[in-house]
């Protein structure tokens, strides 16, 4: 807008001349034009039939020849007065591109407008990507975003060989108009090229004899459009933040000028970008070993001194980017947590960096600040899921070799690490084998002849890397593990596995196949040497013939058993979804 009004006006627009403007000998100049971009911005704005604005032109430029000839005004006069454009020179041939053109080229005026060259391709690119993702929208089609780039690329380049002087891309508005006209095909591409080189080759002529209130109105029709969009239609579809940024530029540009104003609004964007994302919480989850808790199965006495303690471990689960806001953050919650005097007091902090996008060096000093945190309070500090990359970073600048922080390889490893420290303290015989007939007293009542139910088992040992079953095979009953460690191993892919759990002594495995008589689902192979009671489906219908009392407790007990297991499962479930 500013640079047609300067055409017109024929004065530099700034903060000094303002006033200038609206004196009547240059008001003269200008003031048609706007108001005639400005109705027709108005009229369109509540026509928005195809033929409104060809219409409004050709209405135009018979009013205006009605009016030449009612005065009796020549089409020189006319010129004379500045009704009409000058006769354009046209000349269709191209110079030659040699070496004597290159040698007397004026590099110093190329050199000048290097950076309005470079504000304007910059521009160029980000509005055909907030274009193309409008049409997409718009139209409700996925379009190839890297191929309109090659595209709308390649036509500029060409453009520019060829002696063309504009910066273009896809139109919005006239892309969503063709579409909803039924112009969907390339015809409408093929026609719009056939004109623009009529025009080029044969048909310059034709410009001056458009009224000049025409082409000044059009061009300031444009830019009053693009100003009720950003001003007035923003008010309503923009955040307040975004809209401030919109009118800062806006501002910008008019004082300062194009490039200018980009610089302002890239600085302001990425200061607001910066106190949004702080603002993001870098905590996924927050939760326990009341609520949580590893792939360690162990015994339901262990498991309940566990979940008693539990709060004595702080679960930080994090995401997004690790930056100087979102570590404040961060250190402020787990600060918040050791001051709370109303809740139990922490012994491990464990925080899982599965999710995190990365960690930036602002970051650093809020984990330094958490490492003294956690050190003055004898805290221990567990890592989960750190990259290499983050983990150098924080070993350099923080210092991960004191002994209160401890790195593992994931969340679940870290779990167990905790659970163990746990028992140590609040269960510490916890690692003595104690026989079969001990541990299964703790859960039947004194009433059961426990010797007797030991006598329906078959004992027998496993050597670290011996298989128990395979996946796939017939479940023929469960096992009772007296003492030793196994793990459940999942095959998810040819070659490929997964441990899913692991089982402590006096655990229970495969009573959900004992009763529904199923294929084992997974593989379960000894960690160490462990000592395993099997108790057949056989054996169990001969308990159930001759001792139906023992097989009627034995009964109550897996149900008992398996219920504790689906509580548990119930609240690490509830503790994920909330």
């Amino acid at each position: 807008m500013s640079g047609i009004i300067k055409n017109y006006a024929g004065i530099e627009i700034s903060l000094n001349n303002v006033s200038q403007l609206f004196s009547w000998e240059i008001l003269s100049q200008w003031l048609p034009e706007f108001i005639f971009g400005f109705l027709l911005l108005i009229t369109l704005r509540f026509f928005r039939h195809c033929l409104v604005l060809p219409g409004i032109m050709f209405l135009t430029v018979v009013s205006f020849y009605l009016f030449l000839g009612i005065t009796g005004i020549s089409l020189d006069e006319a010129r004379g007065m500045g009704l009409l454009m000058e006769p354009i020179q046209q000349n269709t041939s191209l110079p030659a591109l040699t070496v004597d053109t290159l040698k007397n080229a004026d590099l110093s005026l190329v050199f000048n407008y290097l950076p309005k060259m470079f504000s304007i391709i910059l521009l160029g690119v980000i509005g055909l990507l907030l274009n193309i993702s409008g049409i997409e929208i718009a139209l409700q089609k996925d379009i190839a975003l890297n191929h309109e780039l090659k595209i709308t690329g390649i036509a500029n380049i060409l453009s520019g060989l060829m002696g063309g002087g504009l910066t273009s891309y896809v139109s919005l508005s006239r892309s969503v108009l063709n579409h909803r006209l039924g112009a969907s095909s390339r015809v409408v591409g093929w026609f719009l090229s056939g004109f623009c080189a009529l025009a080029l080759f044969g048909g310059m002529s034709i410009l001056s004899l458009l009224p000049e209130v025409l082409i000044g109105g059009l061009t300031l029709f444009l830019g009053l459009n693009f100003l009720v969009e950003w001003l007035y239609d923003g008010w309503w579809n923009l955040s307040k933040s975004d809209y401030f940024l919109v009118l800062l530029i806006v501002v910008s540009i008019g004082f300062w000028g194009l490039l200018q104003g980009i610089i302002v609004g890239f600085i302001v964007a990425m200061i607001l970008f910066v106190i949004k994302s702080s603002r993001l919480s870098i905590i996924k989850n927050s939760s326990s070993l009341f609520h949580s808790s590893s792939h360690v199965q162990r015994s339901s006495l262990e498991t309940k001194i566990i979940k008693k303690h539990g709060e004595s471990l702080y679960i930080l689960e994090l995401q997004g980017w690790l930056f100087f806001g979102t570590a404040n953050q961060l250190f402020n919650t787990i600060r918040n947590r050791l001051y709370d005097g109303e809740q139990p007091s922490i012994k491990f902090v464990l925080l899982d960096f599965h999710m995190v996008n990365g960690l930036d060096s602002s970051a650093l000093i809020n984990f330094i600040k958490i490492k003294q945190l956690l050190k003055s309070y004898s805290v221990n500090f567990i890592l989960t899921s750190l990259t290499i990359k983050d983990q150098e970073k924080l070993d350099k600048q923080v210092g991960l070799q004191d002994d209160f922080i401890h790195l593992v390889e994931e969340k679940n490893i870290g779990l167990a690490w905790c659970e163990e420290k746990l028992l140590e303290e609040y269960y510490p015989i916890h690692k003595t084998c104690q026989l079969l007939e001990t541990q299964l007293s703790n859960y039947f009542p004194p009433s059961v002849d426990i010797p007797k139910l030991i006598s329906y088992l078959k004992p027998f040992k496993l050597l670290p890397g011996e298989f128990l079953f395979s996946q796939g095979q017939l479940n023929l009953g469960m096992y009772f593990l007296e003492s030793g460690q196994l793990s459940v191993i999942k095959e998810i892919a040819p070659d490929k596995t997964k441990c899913l759990r692991t089982y402590k002594s006096e655990t229970i495995i495969g009573e959900m196949g004992f009763y529904s008589q199923s294929n084992h689902s997974a593989s379960v192979i000894a960690d160490e040497h462990s000592s395993v009671y099997f108790f057949s489906s056989h054996a169990f219908k001969r308990m159930e013939r001759e001792e139906p009392k023992l097989a009627s407790a034995f009964h109550k007990f897996i149900v008992k058993l398996l219920i504790e297991r689906v509580q548990y499962r119930e609240q690490d479930m509830q503790n994920l979804l909330s």
